[in-house]
């Protein structure tokens, strides 16, 4: 019985995406699967604490931040993250359709940046949200994927 009152009073998906509504991950402190040789770096200068980091960062590596319950409307994904001369070119899906590319290349290494893509529309449904290194800058040198933490915002209906 104990169990069963937790349950409905700390769900953890399924509610209500009102406009404002926000699902948020901070990936470095734990995700659904992660890319080949993700590393957990704590350091007090990024925002939520830290990063994950897939070293040494190749072509098509993933990361799973989780499965989510979306309602039907408009969303966009927020992201915070680190910049660099080795970071991919990050491809965000959500329920395995890209929603749109962030470049975390930078000459020199910048903590904290951030980026969001907008509008998304979103059926209904349970959705596996992914980060994937699937191309990256000329310049850049891997395909690494520095997440600090992310979200879905529900932007309308």
């Amino acid at each position: 019985m104990a169990s069963l009152i937790r349950a409905f009073l700390f769900k953890t998906s399924g509610v209500a995406a009102t406009p404002g509504y926000f699902i948020a991950d901070t990936p470095w402190a734990g995700t659904k699967s992660g890319a080949p040789g993700d590393t957990r770096y704590q350091n007090s200068v990024r925002l939520s604490g830290g990063s994950l980091q897939n070293d040494p960062g190749s072509l098509n590596d993933v990361r799973t931040l989780g499965d989510r319950w979306l309602d039907d409307g408009t969303y966009k994904v927020a992201s915070i993250h680190v910049t660099a001369s080795d970071e991919a070119i990050v491809t965000w899906k959500i329920g395995g359709s890209s929603v749109g590319t962030q470049d975390w290349y930078s000459a020199a290494v910048a903590n904290n940046v951030y980026a969001e893509i907008t509008p998304i529309a979103v059926t209904k449904g349970l959705k596996t949200w992914t980060q994937e290194a699937l191309s990256k800058n000329a310049s850049s040198t891997a395909y690494k994927m520095p997440s600090q933490t992310a979200a879905i915002v529900r932007t309308g209906a």
